[in-house]
């Protein structure tokens, strides 16, 4: 299966690989009641997320760091509403509903 990418603004994202057991612990984690339930996924998220740099790929956020990439992305709402319907509406939403099936 191809790897789907996110163009935006110049800079392409795309989906780490996760196994299943990731996945799942994430979409369990995905507690939106809260705003730091919700702020937990967002950072969950842009951790799993990377973007291309030369022929490297990167992560957006590094773990347990406040280090983002590119510079600057933490503070673009557009950027980060961006990615997290990106890893919504192409990873997360279809795993489950292929899982479903």
């Amino acid at each position: 299966m191809e790897q789907k990418t996110l163009t935006y603004e110049g800079n392409t994202y795309r989906i780490r690989k996760m196994n299943a057991i990731e996945v799942l612990a994430l979409r369990s984690a995905s507690d939106m009641k809260t705003v730091e339930g919700a702020k937990q996924f967002f950072v969950n998220v842009l951790e799993r997320l990377e973007v291309q740099a030369g022929e490297q790929w990167l992560p957006v956020k590094q773990p347990n760091t406040n280090v983002y990439l590119p510079d600057g992305i933490e503070n673009d709402l557009n950027a980060i509403q961006a990615l997290v319907e990106f890893f919504m509406n192409d990873f997360l939403t279809p795993f489950f509903e292929k899982s479903a099936e």
